[in-house]
């Protein structure tokens, strides 16, 4: 038992020391929040994987100066303009959502992942930023 135990500690504390190697000191999160600012600089130049709310995989590129484009495993393609307004990162599509704005707020960034609360769902949605242009599709969780 105490050798269990204490092979667990020891890989606890690997992993956490290999953790804050990766992503850097801890933050204090009432200090620092996640701006919509924080996300597009991390995703401008890579591919963003998100799953939606029927399951289809998508590439996601936000391209600088407000260009988006979707491409999905199924074959759907859609582009548009993003921007950020009121702190919230918005977007706009010819076919997503009848062409309406949606946006997205409350952002939480770790690693290659992070989530957002979208306006469309009512809910936390995750995504995954993949260092740049990726050829294949990949799952959202790791």
């Amino acid at each position: 038992m105490k050798t269990i135990i204490s092979s667990a500690i020891a890989i606890g504390t690997v992993a956490a020391i290999a953790c804050a190697g990766v992503l850097g000191p801890a933050r204090d999160a009432a200090a620092e929040q996640v701006t919509a600012r924080n996300i597009v600089d991390a995703v401008v130049g890579n591919t963003v994987f998100e799953t939606t709310d029927r399951g289809v995989r998508n590439k996601v590129f936000l391209h600088e100066g407000g260009r988006i484009v979707v491409n999905g495993e199924n074959g759907f393609f859609d582009e548009g303009r993003w921007e950020i307004r009121d702190g919230k990162l918005c977007q706009q599509f010819e076919k997503i959502q009848r062409g309406q704005q949606f946006c997205f707020r409350d952002f939480d960034l770790e690693g290659d992942m992070f989530t957002a609360f979208s306006e469309v769902r009512n809910e936390r949605q995750p995504f995954r930023i993949h260092k740049g242009i990726a050829s294949g599709f990949e799952d959202v969780t790791k």
